[in-house]
């Protein structure tokens, strides 16, 4: 009997209706250690169990996070050229709430990919009552992961949380997430660790694997919300609840987290200004192999694919996440890089910055494409009437594609313009592949009107 998944998936909402701001006892500064309380004598020691003081460790790490996107129903058949054939395109707003966490301070913040990914707008609230428009790094939908990123002011600094080492949880020890249920910023909610490697079913196919099962309440907006133990260390994120069973969620666990983070979400491509043109892949939580290197890298003399690198900054790759920050870190006054490779040989480079790619020349680049936003006038010249996309400009000869075709969709999301689409894209790595859904007109049939197709489009270096 396969078990059906039912994800927090939010309720649709109304625009902005259950943004609650930020809950105001701690701010971005708070440390491991319960503030005072205006007004009030300092709590007894009896009532300051670690529970407590988990919970008032990770408060500040975590956000609440309101993701709009527009959807239109999607393109059927052929449509005729006849302007009262086509069918209403009216877009329809959804809102969605849920929760996310630091885990850099300077501003990446881990959430889900369910809630970010093809959203138009990322609002992102602070436990110190500030909002701030988060811009999407990296989303990994198979396993429901995403990391966004949120300019914080000159001189502020966000509380990044401490994660547990992979794999080490109890069955039956205390588990504690604090989330953003409802709208309902600094939500505690506790229970325990029922079950580890848990695999999930859908039609006999799995589609997440290694989760830890929690019986802690969950409702909608909780997707994201970290899971800490006593210690206050990370356990995992709440990604998904059961549908049929009561307090029956799950957790994607750290050592999930970590091969995202460094296998996806440690490229160049967070760090487009001062990078070193090395990919990475964490082999085991103290190695992580070179998976590419470019040949601009300054290290292209100095790494392989042979390579195995085990501290980044004098920073051991086991503290993964602290060693991934190194990487989006380096800037003007922190240019010079460090990699300790697997014999203690150290390996030491000074990055120049690199002018930023803009879109344009990063599509040409990568995948030999150029387009243009579909605006209402084009729309009307080009006769592809209430519908969404972009409109290619210039294609590669080697692509499947020509001027004038309008692109709807990339792997079945929407887009709406240039810069979505380039958005989408500038996340693929090397050798990725993307779908493209096209809409064009078609002359050869018997009676002309607008077909549709599938590309598949391959990203290079």
């Amino acid at each position: 009997m396969s078990l059906r998944p039912k994800f927090f998936i939010a309720q649709v909402l109304s625009v902005a209706a259950l943004l609650i701001s930020g809950f105001g006892a701690a701010s971005l500064f708070a440390q491991d250690e319960i503030p005072p309380r205006k007004d009030l004598p300092p709590p007894s020691a009896v009532r300051c169990t670690p529970a407590v003081k988990a919970v008032y460790g990770v408060l500040p790490s975590t956000v609440s996070i309101l993701a709009t996107r527009i959807d239109y129903p999607n393109v059927r058949g052929t449509i005729t050229n006849d302007g009262d054939a086509f069918p209403e395109y009216a877009p329809r707003v959804d809102s969605l709430i849920g929760s996310g966490f630091f885990i850099t301070d300077g501003g990446i913040i881990l959430t889900c990919a369910h809630l970010v990914d093809n959203a138009t707008t990322v609002r992102v609230t602070t436990t110190d009552r500030h909002t701030y428009t988060a811009e999407i790094l990296a989303v990994r939908t198979t396993e429901d992961i995403a990391l966004i990123r949120i300019q914080l002011p000159e001189g502020v600094k966000a509380k990044a949380v401490q994660f547990a080492p992979p794999n080490d949880i109890l069955l039956g020890e205390t588990a504690i997430a604090v989330g953003n249920p409802i709208g309902y910023h600094g939500t505690v909610s506790t229970g325990i660790i029922s079950g580890a490697s848990r695999r999930l079913l859908n039609d006999g196919k799995v589609i997440f694997d290694e989760l830890i099962q929690l019986n802690i309440p969950t409702h909608n907006g909780a997707s994201g919300s970290p899971v800490v133990n006593l210690d206050g260390d990370i356990i995992g994120m709440m990604i998904l609840k059961y549908k049929s069973g009561d307090n029956i969620g799950f957790a994607l666990p750290v050592e999930n987290i970590a091969q995202f983070v460094v296998n996806d979400a440690g490229a160049p491509r967070l760090n487009t200004r001062y990078n070193a043109g090395i990919l990475f892949k964490r082999e085991t939580p103290g190695k992580w192999r070179v998976r590419a290197v470019s040949p601009h890298s300054p290290f292209a003399d100095a790494v392989n694919t042979e390579t195995i690198i085990t501290a980044i900054n004098d920073i051991s790759v086991a503290d993964w996440s602290n060693a991934v920050a190194e990487l989006w870190a380096l800037n003007a006054e922190n240019n010079t890089l460090r990699l300790t490779d697997e014999h203690g040989e150290i390996l030491t480079r000074t990055l120049t910055p690199k002018a930023p790619e803009s879109d344009e020349k990063m599509l040409m680049r990568r995948f030999g494409i150029a387009v243009e936003s579909l605006s209402t006038p084009l729309a009307l010249a080009m006769r592809y009437i209430q519908m969404n996309g972009v409109i290619v400009t210039h294609a590669s000869p080697l692509l499947n594609l020509k001027r004038g075709h309008l692109i709807m969709k990339v792997n079945q999301k929407n887009i709406y313009s240039s810069e979505d689409f380039a958005q989408i894209l500038r996340r693929v790595p090397a050798g990725g592949r993307v779908s493209l859904s096209i809409v064009y007109h078609d002359t050869e049939q018997d009676a002309p009107g607008v077909s549709i197709r599938t590309v598949e489009l391959t990203a290079h270096e």
